[in-house]
């Protein structure tokens, strides 16, 4: 009985022991926010304050830590925008799309801009660009493709049927031939845009900071060739040290110095 006890008593000394060392506590501590949150909750604060700058540098930190967003770059072209830094704004709102396509915040920004800058986020381009530019946003690749194949199968099966019908008569319904003109014009519609949207997605593009005239060879003692305006959307070519090689929405080709353009893809 007395070693039982005297067992009893050393077990209770060793869990006080252990109770003191790990003190239960009913509620734990609360986390302690991250730094992307407390960057997050500063640059909202700053923004409803009117301190852009101040804004603009804490998304540009959560930009560091996180990596690119396509919120985080629509934050980024409001505040620009309340600065009235087009180029920086225009690029912001760029790579938002570019990140997210069908983005309804930065779609509804680019339908909503103020002329000077939907002309500049425009510039150059024709109606039918501009109506290609905005499909390409708001729609993805994928549903353009299914919907290829499938006017592809229609256009098919129309065009064996008209054979087919030629064969017997010599002579194909005014209807079906109407019904095959309609469907080959919307796959050849169709096809355009999921090309156009492929080859603008591997495209490398960017934006000027600031005006400038285009050199002819990439020199500054060459002669200017092409004026590019602030905001303005450029394809880049070639890279030859400092220098970039691009063509603008026209076609048109020039040399510039790197430090000029913003851009929206990754770097060459």
């Amino acid at each position: 009985m007395k070693s039982k006890l005297l067992i009893f008593t050393i077990f209770l000394a060793f869990w006080h022991q252990v109770l003191v060392a790990n003190p239960v506590t009913e509620t734990p501590p609360k986390d302690e926010p991250t730094k992307v949150q407390a960057n997050r909750e500063f640059a909202l604060n700053a923004y409803q304050k009117g301190d852009y700058a101040q804004s603009v540098s804490s998304l540009n930190a959560i930009l560091s830590e996180e990596g690119d967003s396509a919120d985080l770059y629509y934050n980024l072209f409001i505040n620009y925008f309340k600065q009235d830094k087009l180029a920086p704004a225009l690029h912001s709102l760029r790579k938002s799309l570019e990140l997210k396509p069908k983005f309804d915040f930065s779609l509804n920004a680019v339908n909503e801009l103020q002329d000077k800058w939907e002309r500049r986020f425009f510039l150059k381009r024709t109606f039918l660009s501009r109506a290609t530019l905005l499909i390409h946003y708001s729609t993805p690749l994928a549903p353009l493709l299914w919907i290829c194949l499938i006017l592809l199968g229609i256009a098919l099966r129309l065009s064996i049927g008209a054979i087919k019908e030629y064969k017997e008569s010599a002579s194909i319904s005014p209807q079906k031939l109407s019904v095959l003109s309609l469907s080959s014009i919307l796959l050849i519609a169709a096809l355009s845009l999921s090309i156009s949207k492929y080859l603008y997605s591997n495209q490398m593009r960017a934006t000027i900071s600031e005006e400038f005239y285009a050199k002819v060879t990439p020199s500054p003692q060459s002669p200017d060739i092409l004026l590019l305006k602030e905001g303005e959307q450029v394809i880049v070519l070639e890279r030859k040290e400092n220098w970039l090689r691009l063509k603008d929405l026209e076609g048109k080709q020039a040399w510039i110095p790197q430090d000029k353009l913003l851009f929206s893809t990754k770097g060459i």
